[in-house]
């Protein structure tokens, strides 16, 4: 037998136990829950049914009593008795018939709702158990009994009418109550449910059974012990849910029946159904089984082809004798092993490999990093050309004004004019200052090209402000106007002429941004406020922006938007390196027809 075969049946064996296991389990499941909701439907339903026995009988028993304090005496005439029982009855549909018997025992006015009747029954109640209760001004009510001609359910309710001059007990009001009602639930409640019966707790008789209840002798019923029960009758078992019911003298148990079976066909039913179901989902699935294990079988047979051509490199000789003595799994167990002995081989020659890798690493870091630094002097040689133009004609003034003033001078000496000593003091103070200025000029080119490495603590709005006078010739000759606004007094913690660096990569970034789309109103303006913990600098022009297409790459080294030869593509990528260096971020978005450089330290 072919192996994917194999594992194809061993397959779907397991996955028949398996989802026999778990439809086992699921029918459980369903059975237990069916039958508690079976409980607690019986349980609801019998409570119903109480409530509604509760409900006839407290109405009746309320009418008796407000027939009993109504102003009748001893005096009054059965015609008005009669006139009152026959309002009673209309009012209340339940009450059958109404009879008032005298302290002796005897019938005086019967009022049903067929006939009135008056001193005709000539039985005497002296001895029945209504009459005396009621003399003793208690309520009495009576077993549920049925009627011969019809079968209805009915009830008696008596109580002693007490008279209002004497306040003794005059005369006995008996009541006979229609349960036809609760017949009616009865008849609905056996819809969902096997069987209905109704025990006399006093008499351990059952005043009612169902068709299906009857079968269930009285015995079984007898030695149950608890609320809800199986019991087993012939081939069926029962489960049997029961409740008492107490109200005076009235005291039944009720009964509700279920048959087990009925619980269990539809659930059956649909078990069956879908059996059907997994029986050919299960087919389907061996057929995929064999046809994915046939395929993943390809490239093991391709790696053990492999493993063949490989395995001279660890024994000289392939033992052919030996695999054709093997089944399937063995043989491929045999190949797995040689192929486990080529990858340890593998591995040596990796580790030898590695070991050599992190000199190569080394090497290649400091490469990169020599390179760093070769980008970093060619954008320091390229920020030199451009001071020393800027050294240039930052000087160029005041020299013109140095040499006016010596040739003033002269031209005083030419025309024999008198040189007081105060235009030698007034010449002297202006080329002193001139002076002056051109050692300023020189001193601050001086401290930024200087290489100091070290950390310190710097005013951002005076390092903003420096830079800018070192750019102030350039900001001048091409009409940029600047603003600093902001937070006067926020500092950070840098290299000061490195952080310079970045202050004039981006305005020569915007400078030649405004030459190159020809923008007339030229302004730049640095923000610096705080965010949350954050010491911010935000860096505006309205040079017209950055294309959408460049503005992800303007940070990559040697990446430029100039045409050939008029950029670097150095100064923006030395910019994020300068930042980053210091654990900050800067991020660049185009707004209100400009750029913004955000720096976020």
């Amino acid at each position: 037998m072919k192996l994917p075969i194999k594992i194809s049946l061993g397959v779907s064996i397991i996955s028949i136990v398996f989802m026999l296991l778990l439809f086992n389990n699921i029918h459980n499941q369903l059975i237990q829950a069916k039958k508690e909701y079976i409980v607690e439907k019986s349980i609801e339903d019998l409570e119903d049914l109480k409530k509604h026995i509760d409900l006839i009988i407290n109405k009746a028993k309320n009418t008796l009593t407000t027939i009993t304090i109504t102003d009748i005496s001893a005096q009054d005439t059965i015609t008005k008795q009669k006139f009152r029982f026959e309002l009673y009855m209309k009012d209340i549909s339940e009450i059958r018939e109404l009879k008032y018997i005298s302290l002796e025992g005897d019938q005086l006015l019967s009022v049903s709702n067929k006939t009135i009747i008056e001193n005709i029954d000539k039985k005497s109640y002296l001895n029945e158990n209504s009459f005396i209760t009621s003399l003793k001004d208690k309520v009495y009510i009576s077993d549920i009994y049925f009627t011969k001609n019809d079968n209805e359910m009915m009830i008696d309710i008596a109580q002693g009418v007490t008279d209002i001059t004497t306040q003794k007990i005059s005369a006995v009001i008996i009541a006979k109550i229609s349960m036809a009602s609760i017949q009616d639930i009865i008849s609905d409640k056996l819809i969902d449910f096997d069987g209905i019966a109704l025990l006399n707790q006093k008499t351990d008789k059952f005043l009612y059974k169902s068709s299906h209840a009857k079968d269930i002798s009285n015995n079984d019923f007898f030695s149950l012990t608890s609320t809800i029960n199986t019991i087993s009758k012939d081939e069926h078992s029962h489960l049997l849910v029961s409740s008492e019911y107490n109200n005076l003298q009235l005291k039944l148990k009720l009964f509700l029946l279920t048959k087990e079976s009925s619980l269990f066909y539809e659930i059956e039913n649909t078990i069956n159904k879908n059996l059907q179901l997994l029986a050919l989902i299960i087919l389907f699935s061996t057929i995929i089984t064999y046809l994915l294990i046939s395929n993943t079988l390809k490239p093991i047979e391709k790696l053990i082809k492999d493993v063949k051509t490989r395995s001279s490199k660890i024994d000289n000789k392939f033992d052919t004798n030996t695999k054709s003595s093997l089944d399937e799994v063995d043989e491929m167990k045999y190949y797995f092993d040689i192929f486990i002995k080529l990858i340890e081989h593998d591995k040596e020659r990796l580790k030898n490999f590695n070991s050599t890798l992190q000199e190569k690493v080394d090497q290649e870091i400091q490469k990169n990093q020599e390179k760093e630094k070769l980008i970093a002097r060619q954008s320091k040689l390229a920020a030199l050309g451009e001071m020393m133009d800027a050294i240039a004609h930052q000087w160029k003034q005041p020299l013109s004004i140095i040499g006016i003033n010596i040739q003033n001078l002269n031209m005083r000496v030419m025309l024999n004019e008198d040189i007081t000593p105060q235009i030698i003091q007034e010449t002297s103070d202006e080329t002193q200052k001139q002076i002056l200025h051109l050692v300023s000029t020189i001193d601050e080119f001086r401290e930024f090209f200087r290489p100091n490495q070290e950390l310190s603590t710097i005013n951002i709005k005076s390092m903003i402000s420096s830079t800018l006078e070192l750019m102030d010739n350039e900001l001048m000759k091409n009409n940029i106007k600047y603003e600093i606004i902001g937070n006067d007094k926020a500092e950070i913690s840098c290299i000061k002429n490195e952080f310079k660096h970045v202050f004039i990569n981006l305005i020569n970034n915007s400078k030649d941004a405004f030459i190159e789309n020809g923008i007339q109103n030229r302004k730049m303006i640095f923000n610096i406020l705080k965010e949350n913990d954050k010491t911010v600098i935000k860096i505006y022009d309205n040079a017209g922006g950055i294309p959408e297409k460049y503005i992800n790459n303007i940070f990559i080294s040697n990446f430029t938007t100039k045409k050939d030869g008029e950029g670097t593509g150095i100064g923006l990528y030395l910019t994020k390196q300068i930042i980053e260096k210091l654990d900050a971020t800067i991020e660049v978005a185009n707004v209100n027809n400009g750029v913004c450089f955000t720096i976020k330290l």
